[in-house]
């Protein structure tokens, strides 16, 4: 028996890198298409923003401060607190009506951003507006990676663009840590 094979060996080329996009090396191929929704969501986020400020009244929860301090209300306020001063409980009050606590929240969100503050050395409302809409843009590239593994591309597309509009992707503007908790489950998902 002759174990000899006589065709010859050929390589596959792989192919050359050279002058692609660094984003293409970084992303892979699928990347336009996200940083265009991303682009787009801002956008509109930002002029409905822009509109919607002068309408926002003053208030416990409203304040007359800077927009990006605005938009750290309700719960995101919370996380910027815990973030800047850590957990803290008060017996005294306890769990009385109308009175809350800090230690209602997670801990990861405030964890990464208090990284943030250290590693900036910016602790301002606005980074972490900026924290939580660079999660945001992370969830979309990250929902269309997956789209376009289980769905045709025109579908992925379609899916992408409705998961950037989506109403409630106004929260990730808002210092809330729903980029952050989407992004863990695509992760969980891929």
């Amino acid at each position: 028996m002759n174990n000899r094979i006589d065709a010859p060996i050929v390589l596959e080329e792989r192919p050359s890198r050279a002058g692609r996009p660094i984003l293409d090396l970084i992303l892979g191929s699928g990347w336009r298409f996200p940083l265009a929704m991303s682009i787009v969501m801002l956008g509109l986020m930002g002029l409905g923003m822009a509109l919607g400020v002068s309408f926002i009244p003053d208030g416990p929860w409203h304040h007359a401060g800077s927009f990006a301090s605005r938009l750290l209300s309700w719960d995101g306020n919370w996380y910027f607190e815990i973030a800047s001063n850590g957990y803290a409980w008060n017996p005294a009050v306890g769990m009385q009506l109308g009175h809350y606590q800090n230690v209602d929240f997670y801990p990861l969100y405030p964890l990464i951003e208090r990284v943030v503050m250290v590693i900036t050395g910016n602790g301002s409302p606005e980074m972490m507006v900026a924290l939580c809409l660079a999660l945001g843009v992370a969830s979309v590239f990250a929902f269309h990676r997956l789209a376009r593994r289980v769905l045709p591309a025109d579908a992925a597309k379609c899916a992408t663009a409705v998961y950037a509009f989506w109403p409630a992707t106004i929260y990730f503007a808002m210092g809330y840590p729903t980029g952050l908790i989407n992004l863990c489950a695509l992760a969980a998902l891929s």
